[in-house]
């Protein structure tokens, strides 16, 4: 399902087996033009070892400062309350972004991750 903010921004609510993910997309404007960004808080009962989130594919991924460029084209900025390092994998003939997910205990005892993801071309 869905719900919307107070500002009528939508969140996207969808569970992955035991994983319940709130999917918050936005934009952000700024000088140098706009970025897609999109938050991500993921939460489950218990750990989920060797979980992974896909950040993107294609032919070619740089990483330079931070930054992972897929194909020449689009940017990308990562940031996650887990600090896990994202990694570059190879697949067949095609490359993916991949950011390991490690959830922390809550104040509720609920296991929780949350992710950043800014976009921009």
């Amino acid at each position: 399902g869905y719900r919307f903010d107070e500002q009528r921004r939508p969140t996207f609510l969808y569970n992955i087996g035991e994983i319940a993910v709130e999917d918050m997309p936005d934009a952000s404007f700024r000088d140098d033009g706009v970025a897609a960004l999109r938050t991500l808080r993921l939460t489950s009962p218990s750990d989920v070892p060797n979980l992974y989130f896909r950040v993107a594919a294609g032919n070619k991924i740089v990483e330079a400062n931070g930054v992972y460029t897929v194909d020449e084209r689009v940017r990308l900025r990562l940031t996650s309350s887990s600090k896990t390092v994202p990694q570059i994998r190879i697949s067949g003939n095609k490359q993916e972004l991949l950011l390991p997910v490690e959830f922390a205990a809550s104040k509720t005892g609920v296991r929780e991750v949350k992710i950043n993801v800014e976009m921009s071309w």
